[in-house]
């Protein structure tokens, strides 16, 4: 404070500028605290694609107004949080970002733990794709976007380098439909993306059904901007259904995955259950499903289990993939297993179904 009047100085955060941030513990972010709804707020109109408008972050203080526009891309890892169910179904996070989960087993801590051991005594191994490298190569597409973009501007690059960012930005917006183009197996490849996404929703129940459906918006968006890249790789300006195809291929992959984490983690519908619970579904399942006899001493009761798996399906309304996760974790042990001709067939153990 000088002669009563206040000085403030502003100083750059990690959300000022562009850049990539990275967080290990991506939890940390999420977990609830008195500052957890301002920080679900901030990473929201964070994430929010620039030049919407709708990334920007504001906060007011005593001193006034601070603003700034968030034009950083970040890469978050964290274990599920805790009440996932609220995150996924009512903050609107994960359906802003692209979500890639996976189930971490003893196998795979193990293999680490083995990879770890491995390297004592030894020298760190020269990493693959140094630092540099990737800097490289995403200043190296950005020098090629912004030729293509005076190009197409009929502007030179004095004029270019005089502007604000702004100013620049309202040259993209003018500019965006020449810069690149489609052809017509651009529009098809598209639509067949659409259908194989919203094939994954097959046999879901409403009420999951619909969560997964709000993570659409974002995997069709993806799949725009992962075809452009696709592009770019090939150094052309024409987007073609091929590209669209590459990008479908890592998308849905990662939808189908999602879905898989969305039907074992996310209550919808009913109240999560222990595992006497699906141990009884699997039986009620089994139960509606037709016996076999065999003549020899196999003897009675057997059931194919391809039919028992679809009828758990039906019942529960839960995926191919979902249904044999269940089976591994909850019901395997019930069952007693034989193969007759390449096909399986499994009996209740007796007293199985009383537990």
């Amino acid at each position: 404070m000088i002669d009563g009047e206040t000085i403030v100085t502003l100083k750059e955060g990690l959300l000022n500028g562009h850049k990539a941030l990275n967080f290990d513990e991506g939890s940390i972010i999420l977990n609830p605290n008195k500052h957890s709804q301002e920080t679900v707020l901030y990473l929201q109109s964070a994430c929010n694609p620039v030049g919407s408008q709708n990334n920007r972050l504001v906060k007011h203080t005593k001193a006034g107004r601070i603003e700034t526009e968030s034009l950083v891309s970040m890469w978050i890892t964290t274990f599920p949080p805790k009440g996932v169910k609220e995150y996924v179904l009512t903050k609107g996070i994960f359906q802003r970002v692209l979500l890639f989960w996976q189930d971490w087993d003893t196998a795979k801590r193990m293999g680490v733990s083995m990879k770890r051991m491995e390297m004592a005594f030894k020298k760190l191994p020269k990493m693959s794709v140094e630092f540099d490298d990737i800097v490289e190569y995403f200043t190296g597409l950005r020098k090629r976007l912004r030729d293509q973009v005076l190009n197409v501007s009929e502007m030179s690059f004095s004029e270019w380098d005089t502007m604000t960012r702004f100013e620049q930005e309202d040259v993209l917006k003018e500019h965006m439909t020449d810069i690149w183009s489609a052809d017509e197996s651009f529009y098809a490849a598209c639509y067949d993306a659409i259908e194989d996404y919203y094939s994954l929703l097959d046999g879901l129940g409403p009420g999951i059904g619909e969560v997964v459906a709000s993570f659409m918006p974002a995997v069709e968006n993806y799949t725009v901007i992962f075809a452009v890249h696709m592009a770019m790789l090939d150094e052309k300006w024409v987007v073609t259904g091929e590209h669209v195809d590459m990008a479908k291929d890592m998308l849905y992959d990662l939808t189908k995955n999602l879905i898989l984490w969305l039907e074992d983690e996310v209550e919808v519908g009913y109240k999560k259950t222990e595992v006497s619970e699906y141990k009884k579904r699997f039986a009620i399942a089994y139960q509606n499903t037709d016996a076999l006899d065999f003549e020899d001493s196999r003897g009675a009761g057997w059931h194919r289990k391809q039919q028992v798996m679809q009828t758990y399906m039906k019942l529960n309304g839960v995926t191919r993939g979902t249904a044999w996760n269940h089976f591994g974790k909850y019901a395997k042990e019930m069952f007693d297993n034989v193969k007759e001709n390449k096909v399986v067939y499994i009996r209740l153990k007796e007293g199985a179904n009383n537990e």
